[in-house]
């Protein structure tokens, strides 16, 4: 037998490999090493991906009763893999499954086609990312006791209510040191509010535990806010929900209070069941998304590796 050897890339990484004058095979990707002989080769597969790269699975038995599979990568169309493969193929005729489908090869490797899985965890990671995201949403959505509180009860860290939604009464707003929020955008500008909502017996120098966030109110909105007899609000408390630390830093450093670590947010009528709806909405759009992409990624890798199998 003469030695042979080739040589072929895979986008920036020159790959080489040798069938020396014994049987001998070796094939060197980057810190990627296969050393092997012909006779340990059980089986030979290749893969295409997309219209940039294929790549050789080399099956081959360590030891007895063993196997692993080796794997080099290629540029698609590289006249030096060609001649490799090729090559094994012609030493090792019953090792060569580029006549099977994907699915079929892989399943005499017993290996896993991570091509094709690929598209299946994608899917599954953008959908568990969509739920993280919205899951506060969801889970106040769900929520539908009600508990009325007092401002003071909020103060203490140990405190848990029966519900997110409240109305908190026993307060007064902290106007003087209220900040406001103002949003521009194409359609317009909006001023939100974030106010410091205290106990009665609040003096000035203590620490502020409770901030009220409004979205923008008129003038008749703004008089019927009653702290003491109740404002109807969502805690936002759920995982990492809270008074943002911009305005936190702000309501410290400009507005000089004492704002405790632990200070929570009561959003003011805010529309849970909507959140809930939007929320369920974003991650079955995510989730139909990702599966109709996934689909026909699919698709095309099943054309790609047919016309790989009829080449062969």
């Amino acid at each position: 037998m003469q030695p042979q050897q080739f040589n072929f890339n895979y986008m920036v990484i020159g790959v080489s490999a040798v069938i020396d004058a014994n049987g001998g095979v070796q094939v060197t990707m980057g810190m990627r090493k296969l050393n092997t002989t012909l006779q340990q080769i059980k089986y030979i597969y290749v893969l295409r991906h997309g219209d940039q790269a294929e790549e050789v699975l080399i099956c081959h038995e360590r030891s007895p009763g063993k196997t692993k599979i080796y794997r080099a990568n290629a540029n698609l169309g590289d006249p030096g893999f060609k001649r490799f493969v090729d090559a094994l193929a012609h030493y090792r005729p019953e090792a060569d499954l580029r006549r099977y489908d994907s699915k079929t090869a892989h399943r005499m490797m017993g290996a896993t086609n991570i091509t094709a899985i690929v598209p299946v965890v994608m899917t599954a990671l953008f959908t568990l990312g969509a739920l993280v995201f919205v899951l506060p949403w969801i889970i106040h959505g769900l929520d539908g006791g009600h508990a009325e509180v007092e401002v003071a009860q909020l103060a203490d860290a140990d405190f848990e209510p029966e519900s997110r939604n409240v109305t908190v009464k026993d307060g007064q707003f902290l106007v003087d040191a209220a900040m406001q929020i103002t949003t521009t955008s194409d359609s317009g500008t909006s001023v939100e509010w974030a106010i410091p909502l205290v106990p009665p017996d609040w003096k000035t120098g203590d620490p502020v535990h409770v901030v009220l966030r409004t979205h923008e109110l008129s003038a008749e909105e703004q008089m019927a806010l009653d702290p003491m007899n109740g404002i109807d609000g969502v805690l936002r408390t759920v995982l990492w929900e809270g008074l943002p630390s911009d305005e936190a830093d702000y309501l410290r450093n400009d507005n000089g209070l004492d704002l405790a670590d632990d200070a929570v947010e009561v959003e003011y009528q805010a529309d849970t069941k909507l959140e809930l709806y939007l929320g369920i909405g974003i991650v079955a759009f995510i989730g139909i998304l990702m599966t109709i992409i996934s689909f026909v990624i699919a698709r095309k890798q099943k054309r790609e590796q047919a016309a790989v199998s009829a080449a062969a």
